[in-house]
């Protein structure tokens, strides 16, 4: 397959890009996006921070995924 990394003309800026098969890829750490695994939990401490910051990052790719989709990927 070939394949462009990190291709800064499309939305979210997607990690993997399969250009012949209209495919992005996003490589998402559990930590900074948010999985349901025990590394994905969020920091006891300055709570208030990492919730809004963490928070950020999920709506922040919940958009990317939608632009990308509404543009045919």
């Amino acid at each position: 397959f070939r394949y462009r990394l990190h291709r800064r003309d499309l939305p979210g800026r997607p990690d993997i890009v399969l250009a012949g098969l209209r495919t992005a890829v996003f490589v998402h750490g559990c930590f900074w996006h948010g999985h349901d695994c025990p590394r994905g939990r969020r920091p006891a401490s300055n709570s208030a921070f990492w919730t809004a910051k963490l928070d950020a990052n999920l709506a922040r790719d919940r958009e990317s995924a939608a632009a990308l989709e509404r543009s045919g990927w």
